[in-house]
Order: structure tokens, then C-alpha cells, then sequence
């Protein structure tokens, strides 16, 4: 994120909100969870890559479950909204999706009919039932949470992601194209599934743009459109019966019957036509035999006239495609619980605007260090007396190197026990001489002989002072390679020693031109890895920008005793302007220099050690003797 004077409260607010794939993220849809079922459930969550399911707790313990949620990064689609923020909208509608399973859904006699069905066709029974029963628990859930916004950009994202790889299909395989666009085809079982999913909660339009003779985009293979048009009135009964029962057991039995119709329809069709060809499952296919699952009467879904409506009223006549034009309809009355209706891109940017606006309008409670500092660096790029364009927020990697961290935290013991003894001496009581009362010094017994009356001493506490640092890493091009993991290396055992022993530490690099902030104030340095262990570097070294923002950013920040500390391997871009902004400084700035020939560069710091792969630690342990010990 770049912070600059455009930068909204939205996006500041979104750098509060757990990466999709933290633990933090997992306690927190852990604690949704429990807050949403009652007393006799017990709910825990699991964090997985790409699988969206409910199952029984592990345990085996009655009324106990396990719901996994996917930590894959999904693309947006004609929003923009703070990528956190996205991906804790997805996570919390597929929460609340598998919770709508957990209650409503009977696994128990979706499996005893699963046993009754022959091998080829167990894919067309579980499709039928699950996609169907996708709609029913989300128009459930919806109508008991507030979640209708969440499901309908889920649902949005999956339909846009199965035409996104639909369309790659075709075009990997050099496939059929209209006007320079794709030919996407459906056999008549992936016909069938969009067309249950379109009538289900929400109406992506493409069942309706598949069995429109006039578009030439979406077609259904081999021809075989005549098959899939029988079938739409039995479709249309189905799903209206399916959202208006409220009893998991009975649309079980009725997902059976409208098995046994379409199977008809299927055995008088080359075999092709069952199975997929051009596209693959997208949603998750959730829909399990399982034992002693407990279901409870969905008891907010439409009547089966409000049903009915939904399904093939005089809304379904009004209704556009994806690929077509005109206006769509309006998202459908809450009143008699139906679904909302059509999945239109102004729904989905409304929903968008919702979760932003309710995002920033929050109290500054619940705020992330991340969010803090990012708020503190943008006072500085707001403030008229400074030129400063522009600070960035560094987007996590999808992994820092952890096995660099944790070795780096394991060679820092040693430093960690410097830094703890440093304080410890600081901070130990002191016999001090030269009062005219207290304790005798018998050292000074010649002199009180001699009419002197200092002679005693006085018993005084150690200082207690609050420091802060803040370090500053060179990420410029000339670190590339092993210059900048052993930066990093240094980096990682300095803040995690400092903050082990209660001093409050912050990054901030210099990456392509730029302050990054890559470690805030006030957090725990191994919970920014991803940030920090990237081996990112490129461009050149602008530290006396650095070190003005570090200025500012420590005048106005933790620590009444605050010092900072400069990794880099090279001179600064504008030695006349660096040296300007370090006389400036009301604080001590360290330097540690990498591969840097000893004894240069030592106009640029009060205080400077020289470091390599092989001597880090020693550099390191020189630089903590200095630092508590020059009034830091």
C-alpha cells in the first residue's frame, strides 16, 4: 500500500484485518463460529489451502465439527476493495456457508442414497444435490445473519472463476471462436449444473445465455441444446420445492427423485454428455455421507409460492445475460425470504461500497500496530514541511523465508543476554558519594578529619528508561544477493533481541527509491517475517530521505529514549543533504556496515561496526555494548 495524500481511512483501516492464512484469522472465524451456533455446538476452525468443507469434529464428540476454510488468494472482479478486507469477506461467507451445512443439511441420508446409486452415475446424484442444496442453506443463512452482501460476492467470484478457466480451456486447446472471443461448450451435465446453480440463491445469467439459441458464445456440445431444454420444467420444480422445504431429510428424497428424471434423460445421451469436458468444479463439493449428523428444520426459507417466483416468475423473463445488455433486475424483497435474485456487477460493487464504508467508519479500537504506525507515516507525508511524496506499506510475500528467521532467532541468544545484562547494570541500585547525610564512607573518613562534611553516601536506584529503535534497512540494488539475506540475517537478530527485552523496535527499509514500512512499532517482529525476510532489493540508496522520516516518525514516537540503528553497504545517494538531516537528529544513529572496508564511512553515524557473513554475531554483540551505554 502507498501511503500518500490519496490514501483513504478505508485502506488504512484495512491493514487491521488478519491475513487470510494467519492464526489470528483462524481465532477470529473460530470466535464468529461460536458465536453463531448455540450451546450444544461446538465448532472449531481449520485453515486449509484450498478444500471448503464441514466435517465431524475429530474427536468424536457429539455436536462437534470441523469447518475448513481456504486460504487461496481469490481474484476480484470489478471491485477494488483493501485486499485484507477482500479476503476476510470470502472467508467469512464460506464460514458461514458450511456453518448453513452443519445445521440444515441431513449427511446422513444424503449417504444411505449415495449407497443405492450405481458407480457411473454417483457424480450426477451428488452434483444435483449439492448444488441445489448450496442455494437452499445460503437463502437459510441469509435470512438469519446478516451475510446476504458476503454470499453474493462469493458467489460472484466462483462463477467468475469457473468462466475465467473455462475460457483458458478453450484457448489452450486452440478451440473453437467467434469474432476473436471463445466458443465455451457444455455438455449437457455441465449445462445442468449451472442451470441448478442459477436458480438457486443468486442468477450468474449464463444458463439462460447457454439455452439461447441466438448466442453463439455458449453452446452446448455436439447440439445436444434439445436435451437440456426438456429437462428445464422438472429443473424448475425441483429447485422450487428444494428453497421452500425446511426439511433436510425430504429434499435429500427429493433430490433423489429429480436423480432418477435426469437420469432417464442421460442414459438416451452418448456417454460424453454425463461427465465434464471443457470446465471443472469450482464450489466447493461439500456434499459427504457422514454418521450421527444432526439436522434442524431450516425454518427461514420462501414459501413455495415466493419459491416458485424466484425460480421461474416473471423476474426470470425480465432478466439479461452476462453477455447480453439492458437492465438487470432488482435484487429481490427480503420479505418473503427468497433468494436475492440476479447476480449483477452493480450488486457486487454496492455490497463492495457497503464493506468499505463500514470498514473505515470504525472506532479506533481493534486498530493493528500495522494500521497505527501506517497512520503515524501518513501525518509525516501529510505534514507541509516536508517533501515527502510518498511512504509504502509493503505487501506481504506469500511466504517469508521462515528458515531464515528461525535461524537467525536461534544465533541471538547471545545478544539477547548482552542486551539483558546492559539493562540490568543500567538498571541496578548504586551507592553514590558526596552527601551530607546518609551512610559513612569510610573512604572518606580523612577527609571528614579535615572539617569536610560530604562524607556520606546514599543508596540510589538504577534508571529505568523507555527506549525505542528503530532500524533502518538498505534494500538498494548493490545489496542484491548475499549482501541483503545477510542484511536481513542482521536485521532479524538485532530487532528480535531488542524486543525480547522490552525495547520497542520498527523496519523501515529503503526499497526502489522509497521508506517501506516493514516491522511497525508495537508488534511482534517474528508476526511481520513475510515482510521483512524477501530479499527484495533494487534501485539506489536515498538514506537521507530515510533517515528525515526517521527524524519525524521518532519525535513523534514510543520511547522517551529512542535510538536508531542503519544496515547498509554503501554510501548515501546525497552525502550533503545526509549529513544535513543527521545533524538534525536529537538521538544517536548507529551504523552497521556490510562486506565495508573497516574504518569507512564514519561520518555518517555516531557510533559505527563493520560486518560480514562469518562475523555477524561479534559486529552485532560490539554494536549492544555501545548502545545503552551513549545515553541512547
Amino acid at each position: 500500500m502507498h501511503l500518500t495524500e490519496e490514501t483513504s481511512t478505508a485502506d488504512l483501516a484495512a491493514l487491521s484485518t488478519p491475513k487470510r492464512a494467519s492464526k489470528e484469522r483462524r481465532r477470529e472465524l473460530e470466535r464468529l463460529a461460536s458465536l453463531c451456533t448455540d450451546r450444544e455446538t461446538s465448532v472449531t476452525v481449520t485453515l486449509d489451502e484450498d478444500r471448503a468443507l464441514a466435517q465431524p469434529d475429530k474427536g468424536g464428540h457429539e455436536e462437534a465439527y470441523e469447518i475448513l476454510i481456504p486460504t487461496e488468494k481469490y481474484e476480484q472482479h470489478g471491485t477494488d476493495l483493501p485486499q485484507g478486507l477482500w479476503d476476510r469477506s470470502l472467508q467469512v461467507a464460506f464460514l458461514f456457508h458450511e456453518l448453513g451445512h452443519v445445521y440444515y443439511s441431513d449427511f446422513d441420508r444424503f449417504g444411505d442414497c449415495l449407497k443405492g446409486v450405481g458407480g457411473r452415475w454417483r457424480d450426477l446424484f451428488r452434483m444435483v444435490y449439492n448444488t441445489v442444496e448450496d442455494g437452499v442453506i445460503e437463502t437459510q443463512v441469509a435470512n438469519e445473519f446478516n451475510v446476504t452482501g458476503d454470499f453474493i460476492v462469493l458467489n460472484e467470484v466462483l462463477a467468475n472463476r469457473a468462466d475465467r478457466r473455462h475460457r483458458q480451456y478453450v484457448e489452450l486447446f486452440d478451440l473453437e471462436t467467434v469474432d476473436g472471443e471463445p466458443v465455451q461448450s457444455y455438455t449437457v451435465f455441465e449445462a445442468l449444473a449451472v442451470g441448478l446453480l442459477d436458480r438457486g440463491f443468486v442468477d450468474s445469467g449464463r444458463f439462460d445465455a447457454i439455452v439461447d439459441p441466438g448466442n453463439e458464445r455458449r453452446v452446448v456440445h455436439n447440439g445436444r441444446r434439445d436435451a437440456l431444454v426438456d429437462l428445464i420444467p422438472v429443473m424448475d420444480d425441483y429447485v422450487t420445492e428444494m428453497l421452500s422445504d425446511p426439511s433436510g431429510t425430504k429434499r435429500v428424497t427429493r433430490a433423489r427423485e429429480f436423480f432418477e428424471s435426469a437420469r432417464a434423460t442421460f442414459e438416451s445421451l452418448p456417454p460424453l454428455q454425463s461427465n465434464r469436458l471443457q470446465t471443472a468444479p469450482v464450489r466447493p463439493a461439500d456434499a459427504r455421507a457422514r454418521q450421527d449428523w444432526g439436522v434442524k428444520p431450516a425454518d427461514k426459507l420462501p414459501d413455495e409460492r415466493a419459491a416458485n417466483e424466484r425460480v421461474t416468475g416473471d423476474q426470470r423473463d425480465e432478466r439479461t445475460t452476462q453477455s447480453g445488455t439492458g437492465q438487470r433486475a432488482e435484487v429481490g424483497s427480503t420479505d418473503d425470504h427468497r433468494p436475492p435474485g440476479s447476480l449483477e456487477d452493480e450488486t457486487v460493487r454496492r455490497v463492495a461500497r457497503q464493506r468499505t464504508r463500514a470498514q473505515a467508519s470504525r472506532g479506533t479500537t481493534g486498530r493493528s500496530p500495522l494500521e497505527q504506525e501506517a497512520r503515524r507515516l501518513l501525518g509525516i507525508v501529510d505534514d507541509d514541511t516536508t517533501d515527502l511524496e510518498k511512504v509504502v506499506v509493503v505487501d506481504p510475500v506469500e511466504e517469508g523465508d521462515m528458515e531464515r528467521w528461525t535461524a537467525a532467532v536461534d544465533r541471538s541468544r547471545k545478544l539477547q543476554q548482552d542486551l539483558a545484562t546492559q539493562l540490568r547494570r543500567e538498571r541496578r541500585p548504586r551507592d553514590t558519594g558526596g552527601y551530607r547525610a546518609g551512610r559513612l564512607d569510610g573512604r572518606r573518613l580523612v577527609a571528614a578529619n579535615r572539617g569536610t562534611q560530604r562524607v556520606f553516601t546514599r543508596r540510589e536506584s538504577g534508571t529505568m528508561k523507555d527506549y525505542s529503535c528503530l532500524v533502518v534497512l538498505d534494500r538498494s540494488g548493490s545489496m542484491d544477493g548475499d549482501p541483503i539475506r545477510t542484511a536481513e540475517t542482521a536485521t532479524a537478530q538485532l530487532v528480535h533481541a531488542l524486543f525480547e527485552v522490552g525495547v520497542d523496535v520498527s523496519v523501515l527499509s529503503v526499497w526502489e527509491g522509497t521508506p517501506c514500512l516493514e516491522v511497525p512499532f508495537g508488534a511482534r517482529p517474528a508476526d511481520h517475517v513475510d515482510r521483512l525476510m524477501t530479499e527484495r532489493a533494487d534501485w539506489g540508496t536515498p538514506l537521507s530521505t530515510a533517515v528525515a522520516v526517521s527524524r519525524k516518525r521518532i519525535d513523534r514516537g514510543e520511547g522517551s529514549y529512542p535510538f536508531v540503528v542503519v544496515v547498509t553497504d554503501g554510501e548515501p545517494d546525497d552525502p550533503t543533504r545526509y549529513r544535513s538531516e543527521l545533524e538534525k537528529c536529537t538521538f544517536p544513529v548507529f551504523g552497521v556496515y556490510i562486506g565495508a572496508d573497516s574504518g569507512s564511512h564514519t561520518e555518517f553515524f555516531d557510533h559505527i561496526t563493520y560486518a560480514d557473513a562469518d562475523s555477524l554475531e561479534r559486529t552485532l554483540q560490539r554494536l549492544v555494548r555501545t548502545l545503552f551505554s551513549t545515553e541512547a
